[in-house]
């Protein structure tokens, strides 16, 4: 497909019973414009099969069991200066909706729960100090989601070729495996140890 770049991921469901394809396909150009499709529709297993054209036959062999596609229009947000707005915060994808390349969006917003919970519940919480508790939120999630933003489009892009490191697999391969080095830190836990031990002025 012209000006599109391209990639497949399938991995096992329901024991092994099933297999989940998801096949991107991505214009980087229309990235910023004003997109008024719909987010979700169905279309045919030929749409999908037309778009990787001369790709390799295992693809086409796998493209050829997918049962009742849907077309998902994907979208990112742009990373947020700030989360809250005195005594409201933002969460989820109001906050840092992201693309689906490190399937980290649904844990992100779980993450943010988790910190805000630790803070709403601490005994320094009052209505008076509120807004500074969202602040200490905002101080801790804003930071890390927006790396994980950044970093899900990223991963997207090296999964296509359409980074800095090209085609070059020495380079490329190490690139994407540190792309999952977040898992090692953990906001949620930095959110609990602050919690408990955070008086707020």
């Amino acid at each position: 497909m012209e000006d599109a770049m391209m990639h497949v991921v399938s991995y096992g469901i329901a024991g092994g019973a099933l297999a989940n394809v998801v096949a991107m396909v991505s214009k980087p150009e229309a990235e910023g414009t004003e997109y008024d499709g719909p987010s979700v529709s169905h279309c045919s297993g030929q749409e999908v099969r037309d778009q990787y054209e001369g790709w390799e036959p295992e693809v086409i062999d796998l493209l050829k069991y997918v049962e009742n596609p849907m077309k998902w229009a994907i979208h990112q947000l742009r990373p947020l200066p700030t989360y809250i707005d005195e005594n409201v915060a933002l969460v989820g994808d109001a906050a840092h909706g992201m693309t689906p390349h490190q399937g980290a969006g649904a844990g992100q917003a779980i993450e943010d729960a988790y910190v805000l919970a630790g803070l709403l519940g601490h005994p320094s919480t009052t209505v008076d100090t509120l807004s500074r508790a969202l602040e200490v939120y905002d101080q801790i999630r804003r930071p890390f989601a927006n790396s994980i933003v950044d970093g899900s489009k990223l991963s997207g892009m090296m999964y296509e070729f359409n980074s800095v490191h090209g085609e070059n697999y020495e380079v490329l391969g190490p690139a994407i495996e540190r792309q999952w080095d977040w898992h090692l830190s953990s906001a949620a836990e930095m959110g609990h140890t602050i919690s408990c031990n955070f008086q707020f002025d």
